[in-house]
């Protein structure tokens, strides 16, 4: 094999951009301690020569496997390739790999089950998706094995350094006030398995912005899904069937508000002549029904890349920079056709 055959190494990368071997293991490994200028030079020459960190190699040097692992129990399609396409545009630009393992949030042997993936995998640390990372009892276990972990959440469980937080609180607030606007006053609510913390936090949302109105709110208006498009179509017949219904249903994901519209279209109404209905999350097919849906969009894939910086950071044991500090984000209101103004 000729010289032009061979693969570029790290110290070629280094050479090209007028810096030490140590600088460019420092990039890769997404160290702060280098400044952007730099950075950005290093990042260019990788590009130009097509480097690719030898992982295995890495590895045996500073013993790590260079694997990182995503758990999760989501059936959302959307959310679930959001996260993977964040995770993987950091983790590949520093020589890291992702690992997907499905696990069930409601097992009695999950522990064992993460436990066994974590040892088997040898990954130097996992992010962790909701409801998997509402459970505090599996993150003290891995706080105990010294595993680097960040957990993407709807609330502050954990210190800064291991959590990402979607606000849906103050989301599905500013939803709720935007239906008051239009002159909505009889709002019905589907909700999400109650013991999920995103569940609570989104009702606590809609709560909240009521009581601000000064407007009443009948429990009966008040119902439950478990996230699926059958328990949000059951609800909606549920609340349309009421004497006193509501003029506007959220829902606590877009599924269910989808099986929502399709009882207000089985009883003879419509969407929104007769009933507003919106969602939560700005999953792929909201913006495809007709009405288009409207919904709350999270910044699910930076979230995603954030909790990489958190996580690298941490296995690197590497203080963050400011800018990897980022810990909250705010969802966008997205406002479609199944929504109307009766004011």
């Amino acid at each position: 094999m000729d010289d032009n055959s061979k693969q570029p190494t790290i110290n070629d990368v280094a050479r090209l951009s007028g810096v030490s071997k140590r600088t460019v293991s420092r990039v890769l490994n997404n160290s702060p301690k280098v400044n952007a200028q730099t950075r950005k030079t290093i990042h260019a020459v990788i590009k130009e020569l097509d480097f690719k960190p030898n992982r295995h190699a890495r590895g045996l040097a500073g013993k790590k496997s260079y694997l990182v692992g995503m758990i999760y129990d989501n059936l959302d399609a959307l959310f679930m390739d959001d996260t993977q396409r964040g995770l993987i545009e950091i983790f590949s630009k520093v020589g890291y790999e992702l690992i997907i393992h499905p696990c069930s949030y409601t097992s009695e042997t999950l522990l064992e089950d993460i436990h066994d993936f974590v040892s088997r995998a040898q990954v130097d640390g996992v992010v962790i998706l909701p409801p998997v990372s509402e459970l505090n009892h599996l993150t003290d276990n891995l706080q105990k094995t010294g595993l680097p972990y960040v957990r993407i959440a709807s609330v502050k469980q954990d210190k800064i350094e291991n959590i990402i937080v979607s606000k849906d609180r103050d989301a599905v607030f500013a939803l709720t006030q935007k239906l008051i606007s239009l002159g909505h006053s009889k709002i019905g609510f589907i909700s999400g398995p109650t013991h999920y913390f995103s569940s609570q936090e989104r009702l606590s949302g809609f709560h909240e912005a009521i009581d601000k109105s000064g407007h009443a709110i009948k429990a009966e208006w008040i119902t439950h899904g478990d996230y699926s498009f059958d328990s949000g179509r059951e609800a909606g017949l549920k609340l349309m069937k009421l004497q006193d219904r509501p003029t506007a249903i959220i829902a606590s994901n877009d599924i269910m508000a989808i099986g929502a519209m399709h009882a207000v279209d089985e009883l003879g109404f419509s969407v929104p002549e007769d009933v507003s209905i919106a969602g939560f999350d700005d999953n792929l097919i909201a913006s495809k029904v007709l009405p288009p849906l409207t919904t709350i969009r999270r910044p699910v894939r930076r979230m995603a890349e954030q909790a990489a910086h958190k996580l690298l950071a941490q296995i690197s044991d590497e203080k963050q920079s400011d800018a990897a500090q980022e810990t909250f984000f705010t969802p966008e209101l997205i406002i479609r056709r199944s929504t109307r103004d009766i004011s």
